[in-house]
């Protein structure tokens, strides 16, 4: 069965971009990100579409706009659970890639977190959302030279 995942980068201090941009250049962490979303459904918020747009001819997108934004290459969907329902209707995995109000819409709901946590400090101006780490089990944790990679996968309750 598909499952919903958040894929971030993020420092220790959660930031996760500066001024609609990451703030660290790290193409080990870039090629990590990228395999792991490479055969699923991405959902993202129309700004981060807009910055990364480029990265993404081929693939299966819904974007979340509640702006009006409209594009025929893609579906857009009013608010987040509306875009979750239609990535999971293609059957993919789906893969919650940003910005930080979608990140605080979905964290409620999916199944799976790939967290980088870069290792050196940044500022930024957007951040990724609390999460209470007792409500997920880690599957699996890597370490590279400039960043720690954790996979999350949310607790069930067995009632």
């Amino acid at each position: 069965m598909a499952f919903v995942a958040v894929v971030v980068a993020m420092t220790r201090k959660r930031v996760i971009a500066s001024r609609g941009r990451l703030p660290w250049h790290i193409p080990q962490e870039t090629r990590l990100y990228r395999s792991i979303v490479a055969n699923g459904t991405v959902v993202m918020g129309r700004r981060t579409y807009l910055q990364m747009a480029k990265s993404w001819p081929g693939r299966r997108c819904v974007v979340v706009s509640s702006s009006g934004f409209k594009s025929p290459a893609l579906d857009v969907c009013p608010d987040a659970e509306q875009a979750i329902d239609k990535a999971r209707s293609y059957g993919d995995d789906v893969f919650v890639i940003g910005g930080a109000t979608l990140y605080a819409a979905t964290i409620g709901v999916v199944d799976r977190m790939y967290i980088s946590y870069i290792k050196k400090d940044y500022d930024g101006d957007l951040f990724f959302p609390q999460f209470d780490e007792r409500e997920w089990d880690v599957m699996d944790r890597r370490d590279y030279a400039e960043f720690e990679h954790v996979v999350y996968v949310r607790r069930r309750s067995k009632y």
